[in-house]
């Protein structure tokens, strides 16, 4: 009986430690960015990374090498338009004020995905941060509505695709982890 638990524990170790590993592996996929997050108010700055399953976990500091400064939208860009009778909300683009940042509209990209977020959105806009690593771009947003701090970052490719949600603050700086 001893000789038959001595060799059915090991086993069960063995098993119990391979599904750790794979739930571990299935948490958090691979580190596909990494990011630097201020707090709203720019008093502190932290780091996180960001894994293909929408996992983030706190991260090191990198390097500016191969990471993108956010291209920020100025919030007043964004306009709330209320219909009373339907008692909906239309977020629209104040164009003039959108054109008057360079950086935003030198990149024709840029300014898709801005409407493309407006096209999205059914609350007010308080961050947009744009970015463009090699020959992708990210949006991070976060809403100027209800109690949550939550921004979530999405990908572009002619439409957003959410990549993960960020508890608090607003992301700066984006760097792409190998391919």
């Amino acid at each position: 009986m001893k000789r038959k638990i001595l060799i059915i524990l090991p086993v069960i170790l063995i098993l119990i430690l391979i599904a750790v590993v794979y739930k571990h592996n299935m948490d958090y996929s691979k580190e596909i960015l990494r990011a630097e997050v201020a707090t709203d108010n720019n008093t502190h700055n932290s780091f996180i990374q960001i894994y293909s399953s929408g996992k983030t976990k706190k991260g090191a500091s990198f390097s500016d090498s191969q990471s993108a400064q956010a291209v920020s939208v100025d919030p007043n860009v964004f306009r709330d338009e209320t219909d009373s009778e339907n008692k909906t909300t239309r977020i629209s683009v104040k164009k003039k004020l959108l054109h008057q940042n360079k950086k935003l509209v030198a990149d024709s990209t840029f300014v898709k995905i801005v409407n493309e977020v407006v096209n999205e959105s059914h609350h007010l806009i308080g961050v947009l941060n744009l970015f463009k690593l090699d020959n992708d771009y990210y949006a991070f947003v976060k809403y100027n509505a209800g109690l949550s701090d939550d921004g979530t970052l999405y990908k572009y490719d002619r439409k957003l695709v959410k990549v993960c949600t960020i508890d608090s603050g607003k992301i700066i700086r984006l760097q792409k982890i190998g391919e």
